[in-house]
Formats: C-alpha cells, structure tokens, sequence
C-alpha cells in the first residue's frame, strides 16, 4: 500500500507541474482511499511522514488514527474542489472512469461519505452534520454515486499491465483451498447475494470450514471460490 501511495503522490508531483487539477484530485481521492485501507487495518500508522523515504526520512512517525482520518477528509474535501472545475484527463490513462472527472467526483464524495459513517458515533468529527450537508442541504456541491454506472471497477483486461496475476494458476491451484466458516456463514446469516459470487455450492449449501482443527483430522472439503473470479474477477 504504501508503494502505490508513492505513485500516487507522483501522479499529484506531476499534475502540479503541469497544472492539471484533473489529475490532482484523482491522486488526492487514491491518497485518501488507500491510507483508509491502511489505518482501518492497522490502526496508528505513518501518514504525515509517509513515503519521504527518499528525502531520507526512514524511521517516520506514527499518527493517531484520529488525526488521519482528519487528513483524509482533507485531502478528500480537496479533491472535490479540484475536479469540480479541473480539466478531463486521459481515457488511456484512466482504466477505472475512462477519464470522466464527473465520475471521479462522485467516487470521491461517495468515499467520503462511507468513512463518515464509519466515525459517526465520534463527537469530534461532527460527522452527522458533515453527512446531512453532503446528502441533503448541500448535495449539488457533493455529487454521489446514485447507480452502478457510477461504479469504480479495475477490470483484468488481459492485455499488459491490466492482467490477472492469477490467470497463469492451474484450475486445481484456485478452487483447492476452501473458504472459512467465519467468512461463509456470516454471508448466510445475512442472506447477503454476494455469496453466490465468492462462493461455490456443496450439496445446494454455501458451507464453510473451521479455521483450526486438529492435525491430522482434515475436515470435510465445502465451498471454494468459484472459477469465474479466477479468469475476470473484478477489484
């Protein structure tokens, strides 16, 4: 993560030579979606000094994960000025929108929108507040996602550098291992439609197996991924 971070901010590098605001607040809305990834995992990690190791800069310091999801509202609030008058892009340098800015914005926002939620019960982030204004009281400044045309899907093409990583494997090498129990049986609990996509059926069930068990006493095979994820799966 923090090697694509270092892209990324070289994206924002170059976009600033050249002026290009397009370009700004697309690196601005990678910064703030992959730093999310970071600090919703990990929790304290660096981010005001991340990625300065070529300024030689090795050891950085860790941020409270208050203070980076502050920043990432910054950078995200930042992005939608930038893309709100900033110039299109390229469609062969874009393989997620095809160089639709609109797009982007909405992305953007709609991120901003879910890491919202995610610190609503927070007093300090007067979240609610900031998530009526963006749906509500001042949504034509915050455009959303409103249909899965506005989608932000990395499709494996095939074609360099968009290919699947997995698509060399032997079929036997992707369905062999077997889903988790923990990860299966809380998709049935909800009834959630995605398992018919991350999961294969076992007897006409969606089934799991424990993530420990004693050596030697190999559970029964159930539900695996399916082979459709391996030949297109989307990110």
């Amino acid at each position: 993560w923090y090697t694509e971070l270092t892209n990324f901010n070289d994206v924002y590098a170059a976009a600033d030579t050249l002026k290009n605001d397009g370009y700004k607040g697309i690196a601005l809305i990678m910064q703030a979606y992959v730093f999310s990834l970071l600090t919703d995992t990990y929790g304290d990690v660096p981010f005001t000094e991340a990625n300065r190791g070529k300024f030689g800069n090795t050891a950085p310091a860790y941020d409270k994960q208050e203070d980076i999801y502050a920043g990432i509202f910054e950078k995200l609030e930042a992005a939608n000025l930038f893309l709100t008058t900033g110039q299109n892009v390229s469609a062969i340098s874009d393989p997620i929108f095809k160089g639709d800015i609109k797009k982007w914005r909405k992305f953007g926002n709609s991120l901003y929108l879910r890491l919202l939620m995610r610190v609503s019960a927070k007093a300090e982030f007067a979240a609610p507040a900031k998530i009526k204004e963006i749906v509500e009281t001042n949504a034509s400044t915050y455009p959303i996602m409103i249909n899965n045309d506005d989608s932000a899907i990395l499709k494996w093409t095939g074609v360099s550098p968009y290919v699947n990583p997995f698509a060399t494997s032997r079929d036997a090498d992707w369905y062999g291992p077997r889903l988790g129990e923990f990860f299966v049986d809380n998709l049935n609990e909800r009834s959630d439609p995605r398992i018919q996509s991350w999961a294969t059926l076992v007897n006409g069930e969606y089934e799991g197996i424990p993530s420990g068990y004693p050596i030697g006493q190999q559970p029964e095979t159930k539900s695996a991924l399916p082979l459709a994820l391996k030949v297109e799966p989307l990110l």
